[in-house]
């Protein structure tokens, strides 16, 4: 029969209006409460207010929270390790081996620190015989012995009392883990994304006064962390939207799995591996048109500096491969010959994937690889970003194309915006990987044959590209019917023959 284990409050408070704090042990349906004790006997009690029912953990509002947390766990997992080990899984049972083994910890403890005591009068007394002789060495162990015992008994009381000694030590391996986290991608384009996202974290922490502890994932750092980045970030910083902060907690779920699997992180709290990750798709996926990409790049390109050139080409072959930018930035690519098909191909900078681009899909991409020598390392993403919607702005306004604004909602939680602005400013280069994805869609692509092309793997994400309006929707279907009855005719042909 399967239980489970969590810290909880009992339902009735004591005389002083505190609720006693237990761990609780449910099988069957049916919940057991085992109080928690001081070392001297006493049932801890809390304020309800100060404990969180839905991670079983006591909340920051307390003040020595962090020692209550280690306290709880730490039962947890005594009372787990007992049960899953016997047999008889009742409450009876499983509390007589708990607290049989609650014995036995204690007893080992008592022995270790009696042998740790041992070494350390050794030692401290080899010191001391250098120094004085050997009456003045015995003389010397009694007063250091009990200057040590004064430090502990106060150590002791600083943690009884909540004063953030432990807790500072658990912050600074937090801390220490996290800028050391982004290294392992320190040669590759994303490399950046990371570094971006410790400084929004450690941003977070230093304007919210929120302290970055392992043992308080909890729901309510997670509507903090959103809060802060969504709607109060410090002037001049942009306020994210959920999908941006989707991201954000990605990385944080994979960097604190990366802490407790590789770097051996003990308590942590387990409610951050059910944190939301916001991916909903987007409803206003602009891109450029067919008219667009042959007006821009046959006609416009020719009018502008070598710097605009360079710009127009970067997005005409991003349109045309699909690559993510910071792939053709890395531009590590080989250009390899399948039968009498030239092919582009390479390993995906954030996947590890391997994207397969043929140079039969437009032509262009062949002829801006030579233009470059096969290197588009020009700008970095965030310049390309801010420079090609300028471009675009004197593209449009020369052409008359565009100049009504788009309007598109923003969500920050639940709360949802509609804001207007012109297609130039709402355009990244994520839009030239959904031009790709987009195009070969309408030419009745099936999705696994683009996974396959750009090296991806999620097929939900790619459905984030796509656009959802009723009119490519339609064209998609149609172009789909017509194949399916061209193939139907090629084969009535061949029987009739």
């Amino acid at each position: 029969m399967s239980f489970t284990i969590k810290g909880a409050l009992t339902t009735k408070k004591n005389k002083s209006g505190l609720y006693p704090l237990t761990i609780r042990y449910t099988i069957g349906g049916v919940p057991n409460n085992i109080s928690l004790k001081t070392s001297d006997g006493k049932v801890i009690a809390v304020d309800k207010n100060d404990f969180d029912t839905i991670s079983g953990l006591m909340k920051g509002t307390k003040s020595n929270y962090y020692l209550l947390n280690k306290l709880i766990l730490t039962h947890c997992e005594v009372l787990e390790s007992v049960a899953k080990t016997s047999n008889d899984k009742s409450f009876q049972t499983v509390k007589a081996l708990y607290l049989k083994r609650l014995k036995e910890i204690e007893a080992e403890e008592a022995k270790q620190e009696a042998i740790v005591k041992r070494e350390e009068t050794k030692v401290k007394a080899r010191k001391l015989h250098s120094i004085f002789s050997a009456e003045e060495a015995i003389e010397k162990k009694q007063v250091l012995t009990k200057t040590l015992s004064d430090i502990n008994r106060e150590l002791e009381q600083f943690k009884a009392e909540g004063v953030i000694i432990e807790l500072d030590e658990e912050e600074v391996e937090f801390k220490k883990l996290l800028i050391e986290f982004p290294r392992m991608y320190e040669n590759r384009p994303i490399f950046k994304q990371y570094k971006s996202w410790v400084s929004n974290l450690l941003e977070f922490s230093q304007q919210t006064n929120t302290p970055l502890l392992f043992s308080q994932l909890d729901f309510d750092f997670y509507s903090r962390y959103g809060t802060y980045l969504m709607f109060n970030r410090m002037k001049g910083k942009a306020k994210i939207v959920n999908n941006t902060f989707g991201g954000q907690v990605k990385k944080l779920k994979q960097f604190v799995n990366w802490c407790r699997r590789i770097k051996n992180v003990k308590n942590v709290n387990l409610v951050y591996e059910t944190y939301p990750v916001y991916r909903k798709p987007k409803d206003d996926i602009i891109y450029l048109e067919d008219n667009e990409i042959e007006l821009l790049y046959n006609e416009y390109r020719s009018q502008l500096t070598e710097s605009k050139k360079r710009l127009i080409d970067i997005t005409i072959f991003q349109c045309c491969t699909g690559l993510r930018y910071g792939d053709i930035y890395a531009s590590s690519w080989k250009i390899t010959e399948v039968g009498s098909e030239k092919v582009l191909t390479g390993e995906t900078e954030k996947n590890e994937g391997k994207f397969v681009i043929p140079f039969s899909l437009d032509t262009r991409i062949e002829e801006i690889l030579s233009r470059y020598s096969n290197k588009l390392d020009f700008v970095v993403e965030a310049v390309y970003n801010r420079d090609i919607k300028s471009l675009l702005k004197e593209f449009y306004k020369k052409y008359d194309l565009h100049q009504e604004p788009i309007s598109h909602i923003k969500e920050r939680f639940d709360k949802k915006e509609t804001i207007t602005d012109y297609k130039y400013n709402l355009f990244s280069s994520h839009c030239n990987r959904r031009r790709f994805i987009n195009y070969w869609k309408l030419q009745g692509c099936e999705d696994q044959t683009i996974l396959d092309m750009l090296g991806s793997k999620d097929s939900e994400v790619l459905q984030g590209y796509k656009r959802k309006d009723i009119n490519t929707t339609a064209k998609v279907i149609t172009t789909k019917v017509n194949q399916i009855r061209m193939l139907k005719e090629m084969k009535e042909v061949e029987k009739s023959i």
